[in-house]
């Protein structure tokens, strides 16, 4: 549990932080962990920003899945998403 806390940051193209880590190195749950932390993040009002749409938050996620973030992940956050909140389906 202490290593998905650690590295949800890390990105599949070694971008992220604290370690840098990339592709291989990063296990499955950290993927998906990274993956959801970052459309809740950006779907999320923050004192700095507006929270984003959903369609923006994830046109962002299939624009860096590959680079930042593993495709398998973003297409599963994608299916829960239409399952969960079928209203957001039709606005995708």
């Amino acid at each position: 549990m202490r290593r998905l806390v650690r590295d949800h940051h890390e990105r599949l193209d070694g971008s992220g932080y604290p370690f840098g880590a990339f592709g291989d190195q990063l296990d499955l749950e950290t993927r998906i962990i990274g993956t959801c932390d970052v459309y809740h993040a950006l779907i999320s009002p923050c004192v700095y920003r507006g929270a984003w749409s959903h369609e923006r938050a994830l046109s962002l996620l299939r624009e860096e899945a590959g680079r930042q973030f593993d495709e398998r992940c973003v297409a599963a956050l994608e299916r829960i998403l239409r399952r969960e909140q079928p209203e957001l389906a039709a606005a995708v």
